[in-house]
């Protein structure tokens, strides 16, 4: 005799689609925060330190002086917002191909990047911040290298990362542009 607060299997499954729709959703939602976050962050703050030249100064020099903690922070939380939105992916897309098994893995290389950036901190450089000498600097410190190889791979994996979903599209049947 079955009992009346028993569960279908079937209801069962359904619930858990349902609360793994919901997951997925929300860590989509940190993808798509990502980018707006480090842009308005990295935005403001070059207009607001003295001395950052938008033409002359990459973003990641905003991580030097007295202030350089905000562009850390933001590196950081920007690609653990990545990290997260991959986690999302993963769980939209499956693991049916090698495009879609490799998409999510990429664009969490692309986050720990961006988070690794932030540890590691890139040389002041071409007057910035006000005091550095202009130009770029004679030697590249430990933790300067650091930054530009980590920056480099995570920007390697989003490149990576456009081609698949180029590839997942054209596999789906759809352009892979508008």
């Amino acid at each position: 005799m079955s009992g009346a607060n028993e569960v279908s299997p079937a209801v069962r499954a359904d619930c858990a689609d349902d609360r793994r729709s919901t997951i997925a959703r929300s860590l989509l939602g940190w993808l798509a925060l990502a980018g707006p976050v480090y842009l308005v962050t990295s935005m403001t703050q070059g207009l607001l330190r003295p001395g950052f030249d938008f033409t002359r100064h990459s973003w990641s020099l905003l991580a030097n002086g007295q202030l350089g903690w905000i562009q850390t922070l933001n590196l950081i939380l920007s690609g653990a917002m990545v990290i997260a939105g991959a986690v999302g992916v993963r769980l939209v897309i499956g693991t049916a191909t090698r495009a879609a098994r490799w998409m999510p893995r990429l664009l969490a290389g692309y986050g720990a990047g961006l988070v690794l950036a932030g540890l590691f901190t890139a040389d002041p450089a071409d007057g910035f911040p006000v005091g550095t000498p202009v130009g770029q600097a004679p030697t590249i410190s430990w933790h300067g290298t650091a930054h530009l190889m980590v920056g480099g791979l995570g920007f390697a994996c989003l490149v990576a990362v456009c081609l698949l979903t180029a590839v997942l599209h054209r596999a789906r049947g759809r352009p892979a542009a508008p």
